[in-house]
């Protein structure tokens, strides 16, 4: 099963998370926490992310600061860390190459969107 990862899905129409074109300050980004305990918290902060994916360079920078805050959260939980597989790691860091590249973008997403329904799927991931 797919997921429609696309910065028109389900999160961003309920407007959990905004937009990049609406995102907070630098500042109030920093002070969000972000608590992840577990593989799925994990995949919805993912999903999250993945909704918000910039369209363009000036997107970018907010992208990845969200993205870097993630990346911490993740490594300060050993055990989320061991378990945190090689796509998820190569997602929060290539969204560069994703503008750049259409077949990698959608090649990414995919894998990302398949890891994710894994963990949420009753066997877990």
């Amino acid at each position: 099963m797919r997921r429609d990862l696309s910065s028109q899905g389900r999160v961003a129409r309920e407007g959990r998370l905004p937009q990049i074109a609406g995102s907070p300050s630098p500042i109030e980004n920093a002070l969000r926490m972000i608590a992840v305990p577990d593989l799925p918290t994990l995949a919805d902060e993912l999903e999250a992310l993945a909704e918000s994916e910039p369209g363009d360079r000036v997107q970018l920078s907010l992208w990845y600061e969200r993205a870097q805050a993630l990346c911490n959260e993740i490594r300060a939980n050993a055990d989320l860390c061991n378990k945190t597989p090689e796509i998820v790691w190569h997602y929060l860091s290539d969204a560069d190459i994703r503008l750049k590249e259409a077949l990698y973008a959608q090649a990414q997403r995919e894998s990302l969107a398949d890891w994710i329904a894994t963990v949420r799927s009753p066997a877990g991931a």
